[in-house]
């Protein structure tokens, strides 16, 4: 069995200047976390959340009275007067969407969701409240322009809005989970590990990616015993 670069290292001396700093690198490039798998915070993602923020803010302040009336005062939001319960279920949202934002954006801007997983999940999760809400307050203001009476209601948007917030999350949920799989199978052949040791389901996956990485696809992975068949096509 061949050796790798870090096995390497912990075989000479101990005594160098670089010895550390090399093995923190190699260290860090044959073991990836779940951190690691998961999609990366960018400035992209720093504009979305200030561009809801944005959105909030501007979706709070207009439209409003410009005159004084019995019924109303200048100043005073329009879909307040004309649509007072739906107006609390969109302020609702609207605060929602604009204080996860901020969250968001102050926790970007720390730097720690790239070196702490619980981190990352609280703005992974604080966006996607944003997103979901900014959503909701959408639907409020088409429900109240809406020209059938019977269509305001915000019953369906919000079922809407969770089914598609559902779907999204268990996307991204399984992309990390199978593109860790991925990077561990990696890891492993890079280190030539006995691979038949781990369980069918994992094997199965193996298998997928090693099919995924050839390009021809008539062969039987060295890391599934001889005695059993590859998974079928149609597993």
């Amino acid at each position: 069995m061949g050796k790798t670069a870090l096995d390497i290292l912990e075989e000479s001396p101990q005594d160098t200047t670089n010895y550390m700093e090399m093995k923190k690198m190699l260290t860090s490039l044959s073991t990836q976390s779940l951190l690691g798998a998961l999609p990366k915070l960018t400035d992209t993602t720093m504009v979305v959340v200030v561009l809801i923020a944005s959105m909030a803010f501007q979706a709070a302040i207009s439209p409003v009275w410009q005159d004084d009336t019995p019924s109303h005062k200048a100043g005073e939001a329009v879909m307040a007067s004309t649509h007072p319960k739906i107006y609390k279920d969109f302020v609702r949202a609207n605060t929602t969407a604009f204080i996860s934002s901020l969250v968001t954006i102050v926790l970007i801007t720390t730097g720690l969701p790239s070196e702490n997983f619980y981190v990352y999940v609280i703005v992974l999760y604080a966006m996607w409240v944003s997103l979901a809400s900014i959503a909701v307050s959408y639907g409020a203001a088409i429900t109240v322009i809406s020209s059938n009476r019977k269509a305001q209601s915000l019953a369906k948007v919000i079922n809407i809005v969770n089914a598609a917030s559902n779907s999204i999350n268990g996307f991204i949920s399984m992309y990390g989970v199978v593109r860790q799989m991925y990077l561990s199978w990696k890891s492993k052949k890079r280190r030539q590990q006995d691979l038949a040791a781990d369980s069918f389901i994992l094997r199965c996956f193996y298998w997928i990616f090693e099919l995924s990485d050839c390009r021809s696809g008539d062969f039987i992975p060295r890391w599934f015993p001889r005695s059993a068949s590859p998974p079928p096509e149609n597993f």
